[in-house]
């Protein structure tokens, strides 16, 4: 691969545990970039997963409760914000998107969904159940 230099670095797999060492491809310019996330990745994942692993419990149990609560209704609205906001700030996309379109598309990707469930979480706001 010419121009290409080889970068091995520690990584971390889909739930956050240390998964060894991982070979990129990257052209000298950009490897301060990926080694800045990489270790991004590695030190927030599991902060990741916990965010939408409990926003997603919460949410959940107020769709459940909104027959009996009220407030329920405003808990899933904060859920969904929650979501969109830890997408935003952590743009994990999976090992498959980040082939297929490249880190730093697959980034823009996730950010572009985390800002999608911010709209959705805006709209279902104005929405107040009868």
């Amino acid at each position: 691969m010419a121009g290409l230099v080889s970068v091995r670095l520690p990584v971390v797999d889909r739930i956050g545990r240390p998964a060894g060492e991982k070979e990129f491809w990257v052209e000298p310019r950009h490897e301060a970039e990926l080694r800045r996330w990489v270790e991004y990745v590695n030190r927030n994942g599991r902060r990741f997963l916990a965010l939408i692993l409990g926003e997603t419990v919460l949410g959940l149990a107020g769709a459940f409760l909104q027959p009996n609560w009220q407030g329920a209704f405003w808990l899933v609205v904060a859920c969904m914000v929650g979501l969109g906001a830890t997408i935003f700030v952590y743009p994990f996309a999976t090992p498959e998107t980040n082939r297929m379109l490249g880190m730093r598309r697959a980034r823009s990707l996730a950010r572009a969904s985390g800002v999608l469930v911010l709209a959705m979480a805006a709209f279902l706001a104005t929405q107040l159940p009868s």
